[in-house]
């Protein structure tokens, strides 16, 4: 009825020791890096204006409940931004030996 399908990890280990694959990294790890970094930086900020903005804010409940949401879309991009950095963090240590 159901079928098993089995993963092909040679087509995995062929792109990651293909050369073009190597000379892309190897020509774009910075600007990926600093595209990477400022994202970053930018929900850390945004973070902390929405804490601000919630402790500005402690007497209207609507604008508070905002800013908790804020707070928490921060926290779960900042969450999907980090895993973004460690898988990079890993292809860059498995291509090139960091």
């Amino acid at each position: 009825m159901y079928a098993l399908v089995s993963v092909n990890t040679s087509l995995i280990q062929d792109l990651i020791q293909s050369s073009g694959f190597r000379t892309f990294l190897d020509q774009y790890n910075i600007v990926i890096s600093a595209a990477l970094s400022i994202v970053t930086l930018s929900v850390i900020v945004l973070f902390f204006m929405n804490v601000v903005k919630f402790s500005h804010n402690s007497n209207n409940d609507w604008k508070r409940k905002e800013s908790m949401t804020g707070i928490l879309v921060c926290l779960i991009c900042l969450g999907c931004i980090g895993g973004i950095d460690i898988l990079y963090g890993i292809v860059l240590g498995l291509i090139f030996g960091m």
